[in-house]
């Protein structure tokens, strides 16, 4: 009978640790949302010369980005079954901009837009002048402060703009910490999404661009495999998509500095500073205008 007892103990103190195992290790996992600010989440314009000053100043945000953010936010919590111990969230939000903290307060913009809390990290004069040097080295101080083995149990996500440098950051990051990343890039460029004759997208490889919230509705290519939908297509909910739709027809989807970008591509193509005279030089320049707009109508027709 004393025998029979210790072989039931031994069984149930054995299931008691598998279980404690299980649950410590669905509970360490989580996600870590990094996202820019200036032209990902806010409309800057920082290809615009003289506007971007106006367009950081104007704090306006893409309207579709905090319910996008509310809405991943959700989803990746409800996979995630058991809480973090300590109070620690199950899904973070880190947003890191190059802007500097002493003309934008970041914390108050996120508020006031409805985005997701988290922790902003902006520069300060301290900072380093390299762009790329310091978002890499704030997103790298955050990877370091876990363990490697948190960091294979975490999913990250990466959103940012074509603008400056964030391709390159965030895929240099997944190489150098080899952590499970999708990575989503907003071509405010226009040339990841529109070819002009004779040329190539400019796309790197395994990372998502979306010229406008609408592409991130279907499935797309990039990091995950053929025919698998990105993590925004399977969290955006019915109301995110229906604001995408509505915007779209009121033409208010696309910000008009993607379009002037667009043409001002078209006019270097086309050499309009470099014609003869005046009057050729404004004739090619309201061509490229006018094609500009027809080849963007096409693209958000598709």
């Amino acid at each position: 009978m004393a025998s029979h007892f210790s072989l039931f103990s031994k069984k149930v103190l054995f299931t008691a640790l598998l279980a404690s195992i299980t649950y410590q290790s669905q509970a360490d996992a989580k996600a870590i949302v990094v996202s820019d600010i200036d032209d990902t989440i806010k409309m800057t314009n920082n290809l615009g010369s003289l506007n971007e000053i106006k367009g950081f100043i104007a704090n306006k945000p893409f309207k579709v980005m905090a319910p996008l953010y509310r809405d991943l936010e959700t989803f990746l919590g409800n996979q995630i079954e058991h809480q973090l111990p300590d109070g620690e969230k199950d899904v973070e939000f880190l947003y890191i901009s190059a802007g500097y903290r002493a003309i934008f307060n970041g914390d108050k913009f996120l508020e006031k837009n409805g985005f997701p809390k988290g922790h902003v990290e902006l520069r300060t004069l301290k900072s380093s002048t390299d762009t790329f040097t310091y978002k890499y080295l704030t997103l790298a101080k955050k990877l370091d402060q876990m363990s490697e083995e948190e960091r294979l149990k975490t999913q990250f996500i990466f959103i940012g703009d074509n603008a400056s440098h964030d391709p390159d950051i965030y895929a240099q990051i997944r190489r150098d910490y080899k952590i499970n990343a999708e990575i989503f890039i907003r071509d405010v460029q226009t040339n990841a999404s529109i070819a002009l004759e004779g040329e190539e997208l400019k796309r790197a490889k395994n990372i998502n661009y979306f010229l406008t919230e609408k592409e991130l509705m279907a499935k797309t290519q990039g990091n995950i495999e053929a025919g698998e939908e990105t993590i925004f297509a399977k969290a955006m909910g019915q109301s995110t998509q229906l604001l995408i739709s509505n915007l779209l027809k009121e033409k208010e989807l696309l910000p008009e500095y993607v379009t002037k970008t667009l043409g001002k591509r078209i006019m270097t193509k086309n050499k309009c500073i470099q014609q003869s005279d005046l009057a050729k030089v404004i004739k090619c320049r309201k061509a490229a205008k006018k094609t500009a707009e027809a080849l963007m109508a096409q693209y958000l027709a598709q």
